[in-house]
């Protein structure tokens, strides 16, 4: 069992109580704190990599163009519309993106950041987006522990 809790002072009290029930159980269990960060784990990163080999095979290209074409298509709307938006589009209309070809679309992918400038929330609407994506269309992505 794995819980990722916020502590703060406010969340104390309900973490003792969780702790409390946990020791009760009779389990032992490793308890690690760390500093709350907004940021994703490398976790996510690694794994939209095993996705994108998933996704180059079952589509038949290769892995750096199903990455940039994931990232075009799911990732770039999705940090558009969040903090980071008005200077991604800045860059983007100063590049005329919008008046290339989708290849050329895709090949410019290499040179902008998409997924690392996302939230922790953004990654995780991005990884359920392709998730739902590529269900619909016969892949089925799951995450490395899932069988």
């Amino acid at each position: 069992m794995k819980v990722d809790f916020k502590l703060n002072r406010g969340t104390m009290p309900e973490l003792l109580d969780k702790i409390r029930k946990v020791v009760l159980s009779g389990k032992t269990y490793r308890v690690t704190i760390s500093e709350w960060s907004a940021k994703r784990g490398l976790s996510a990163n690694a794994q939209q990599h095993v996705w994108y080999t998933k996704i180059s095979q079952f589509q038949g290209m290769d892995i750096k163009e199903a990455g940039n074409m994931s990232k075009l298509d799911f990732g770039l709307p999705i940090l558009l519309s969040g903090e980071m938006g008005a200077k991604v589009s800045w860059v983007l209309n100063n590049i005329n993106f919008y008046q290339m070809s989708r290849e050329q679309q895709i090949n410019v992918m290499d040179l902008i950041q998409v997924t690392s400038l996302f939230t922790t929330k953004q990654h995780n609407l991005y990884r359920d987006n392709l998730i739902m994506h590529w269900h619909q269309n016969g892949l089925e992505l799951k995450y490395r522990d899932e069988p």
